[in-house]
């Protein structure tokens, strides 16, 4: 019994460790199946996550586009060189240029030539970091030829090396506004019946002309010119008679 006991030993020894290796293999693939299981949740997780991000990026790209597209002002991408990346209908209205021709050309073809230095300098400080944006009143040349006076507002885009991407053009048509400037600021200098400087534009111009008189060396010659009479035009004729006299002695004031 004692050989026969001994003879067995090694026959359980190895049934015992055949079974604690298979054991221990199934633990082992259980638990790599579980952390396979893990990993395929966390990774649709990641998949649902970069689906999300990826719709809420389209969505976002969509709205900019509606709202860059649709804008009621002009507004463009442009390259750090000055080529228009990208424009919306709004500027193609305002300059009289279709989109392709714009894309095809720079903002400095565009720009009236005494805008063009200013312009430069703005944008060369926007890419140096001297300032995130400027805003400018300035003029372009419409298709036919006409100034037509905007708003620009820029700002520069970095990439991710903080590297100059591009520009965003905000273009908002300000003609209307400098035409009415103008009417007002030529109000305010010049007499409304006559057409001849009042107080205010006497004394602005006078200034000129002494100042190029002094550079010149000339003599200058000042002519006081006195109406007689226009009481009694009228008194006789009536206020509109009187006012078609002054009229017609500014314009000969003029003509010599």
């Amino acid at each position: 019994g004692f050989f026969a006991f001994s003879a067995t030993i090694p026959i359980i020894a190895i049934v015992y460790l055949t079974y604690w290796t298979y054991m221990k293999n199934v633990e082992g693939a259980a638990a790599q199946a579980e952390l396979a299981r893990r990993h395929v949740e966390e990774l649709n997780l990641h998949i649902a996550e970069q689906e999300r991000i990826g719709r809420v990026l389209r969505e976002t790209e969509e709205r900019f586009r509606n709202a860059f597209d649709y804008a009621a002002i002009g507004m463009a991408l442009v390259s750090p060189q000055g080529a228009w990346l990208r424009v919306n209908r709004s500027l193609c209205e305002l300059v009289g240029y279709s989109e392709q021709e714009l894309l095809e050309s720079n903002f400095q073809a565009f720009t009236h030539v005494d805008d063009l230095g200013n312009d430069l300098a703005n944008l060369y400080r926007l890419m140096q970091g001297e300032t995130p944006t400027c805003q400018v009143e300035k003029r372009y040349v419409h298709r036919q030829g006409q100034i037509v006076w905007a708003l620009n507002s820029v700002s520069l885009v970095r990439d991710l090396d903080n590297n100059p991407a591009h520009f965003i053009f905000q273009i908002q048509d300000i003609t209307e506004r400098k035409r009415a400037e103008a009417a007002l600021q030529s109000l305010s200098l010049v007499d409304e019946l006559t057409g001849l400087y009042n107080r205010r534009g006497f004394l602005a111009v006078t200034e000129q002309h002494l100042a190029a008189i002094r550079r010149s060396e000339r003599v200058p010659v000042i002519l006081y010119a006195d109406l007689d009479g226009l009481k009694v035009i009228n008194d006789s004729l009536g206020h509109r008679e009187g006012d078609r006299a002054l009229v017609k002695a500014a314009e000969i004031f003029k003509e010599v």
